[in-house]
């Protein structure tokens, strides 16, 4: 159920007053974690059912996938160049946090982490690139999730 609404709300933030405002040819980036990662790799993963939707809706965008496993905002915005800008993107999504919490020490803190999503999204204005920022993902959605510490402190990452 909140795989269904997270798509949903991600494809409808592709929409601006029922007109799609991603246009043929137009090349989408899908910056991200192992979620993205799988995203792309698995039919049922996110970044392809986007594509899919789009193409459904008689839009054939260019994916540029962009995620990789256990990547944090650190990685995201030192390879982001790379990985992204000299593919020349219209869009990006950007979906990243849950493993700056969940790597505990080794996880990125939150001024540091506002200070790396600012820089990626200031590159990527600078290059005309238009951004969606998605919500981190939790950290766990087993029994209790709500009160798991690591979920508590992504609230602010959120």
């Amino acid at each position: 159920m909140k795989k269904t609404i997270g798509l949903s709300l991600l494809a409808l933030s592709f929409a601006a007053y029922g007109d799609i405002m991603i246009k043929n040819k137009e090349k989408i980036a899908f910056l991200g974690d192992s979620i993205t990662q799988q995203g792309h790799t698995f039919d049922g993963g996110y970044v392809n059912l986007v594509m899919d939707g789009l193409s459904l809706s008689g839009v054939k965008a260019v994916m540029i996938p962009a995620g990789r496993g256990g990547a944090k905002s650190d990685y995201m915005l030192e390879n982001l160049e790379d990985k992204v800008l000299k593919h020349n993107p219209d869009w990006m999504t950007l979906s990243c946090g849950v493993n700056d919490v969940g790597h505990g020490e080794r996880g990125i803190g939150l001024e540091q982490y506002k200070k790396n999503i600012t820089e990626i999204l200031d590159r990527c204005r600078k290059a005309g690139v238009k951004v969606i920022v998605l919500t981190p993902t939790l950290c766990t959605d087993s029994k209790g999730w709500e009160k798991h510490p690591n979920n508590l402190k992504l609230d602010g990452y959120c």
